[in-house]
């Protein structure tokens, strides 16, 4: 392990070997050097396993946090909900006893209902924390309007999630394929999708979608056997890198019916890739689509709506390529990772001591 100075910033967050959104985030600054190039450890508090091996990690994390306490310049911490936020509140509450720095990153979009959900001494306790932080990150304005709640929207901004940038493919898309990626839960619409596809069928015949992720495969397998659809879905399970770039440059368009989301990381990568997207206006996904709109919208839990949307997008390849042209250029202006970390550095600089602002080397994760 290699010596940490005493002017470090650190994240903590889950491995960027985990799956997930929020992981897949800290993968994306991991694969573009970020950790070699600023003065930001990278702390994992959580990977998948066992709740054993969670646990250990957990422990393991937090003493090393302790023992390097002096170091730490700032805290950056990204947080989900529930489990996620309490193992975070214990980094928060005691680098505000030491004035350590917070900045408090929410990438979930559950959290309000997290935190309407609970009791009146929890509400009181999450309050309290986030007011700890000097700089709150949302993804969308449904999180801002929480922090507006708890009267903290003078130390809040919606911050962009980033996207490395890769080639639009020239060459043909497989005609009538849908793309899904994401975790196989039913929050994220996958009932839905089914029902829609049933109906699609009936005018494209050919339709197939493309499943690329894990989870409750074996509930969607069985609603998709009553529709009789097996020849229509195809389950490939979690994918990354060259893998899931191939897959975004392949297919006709990518859909997610999510009921809640952030900012998906799997719709800023499709309109990266040229692949046109059909998604629920819900969380933040307008403000991902922007305006003009560079996608398709439906009400979430609209099956009718999004048969028809799936229909149309699939029947028009003017409208595709118009959409994919609109989106590659809405990702280009707002969020190519090199745009993103500028913004971020600027934050800790605003965050950190006058004498302290020069952003220097950082060393990876432990």
């Amino acid at each position: 392990m290699k010596k940490i100075n005493d002017d470090t910033g650190l994240w903590i967050g889950p491995s960027w070997n985990s799956k997930g959104g929020v992981a897949s985030v800290i993968e994306t600054y991991h694969k573009m050097g970020f950790f070699e190039s600023c003065n930001v450890y990278f702390l994992a508090t959580m990977e998948n396993g066992s709740s054993w091996l969670k646990l250990k990690l957990f422990l393991s994390s937090f003493l090393f946090f302790l023992l390097n306490l002096k170091s730490w310049r700032f805290l950056h911490v990204h947080m989900s909900s529930n489990a996620s936020f309490w193992r975070k509140s214990i980094y928060i509450l005691v680098a505000s006893m030491f004035r350590i720095p917070v900045i408090i990153h929410l990438h979930s979009s559950s959290f309000p209902d997290f935190y309407f959900g609970s009791g009146i001494f929890s509400k009181g306790f999450i309050r309290y924390v986030f007011g700890k932080a000097r700089k709150i990150l949302v993804l969308s304005r449904p999180m801002m309007e929480l922090v507006s709640h708890f009267q903290l929207e003078d130390r809040a901004e919606i911050f962009p999630n980033p996207v490395i940038m890769i080639p639009m493919s020239t060459q043909e898309r497989e005609a009538d394929t849908v793309l899904f990626i994401g975790r196989i839960i039913v929050d994220k619409g996958i009932v839905e999708l089914i029902r829609a596809i049933s109906e699609v069928k009936k005018v494209v015949p050919g339709v197939k979608v493309l499943v690329a992720g894990t989870g409750q495969e074996e509930l969607m397998r069985t609603e998709i056997r009553k529709l009789d659809l097996d020849m229509n879905f195809i389950f490939l399970g979690w994918i990354s890198g060259d893998k899931k770039n191939k897959l975004l440059q392949e297919a006709t368009i990518m859909v997610s019916p999510s009921y809640n989301e952030g900012q998906s990381i799997s719709i800023l990568e499709s309109m990266m890739a040229g692949l046109p997207v059909i998604c629920t206006s819900v969380g933040g996904n307008e403000y991902l689509l922007g305006q003009p709109k560079t996608g398709l919208t439906v009400p979430a839990k609209d099956v009718n709506s999004l048969a028809a949307a799936i229909i149309s997008l699939l029947q028009d390849k003017e409208l595709r390529d118009r959409l994919a042209l609109l989106a590659r250029k809405r990702v280009e202006g707002s969020f190519e990772y090199h745009q993103v970390e500028y913004l971020l550095k600027n934050i800790y600089n605003s965050i950190s001591d006058q004498h302290k602002k020069n952003i220097i080397k950082i060393y990876g994760e432990v």
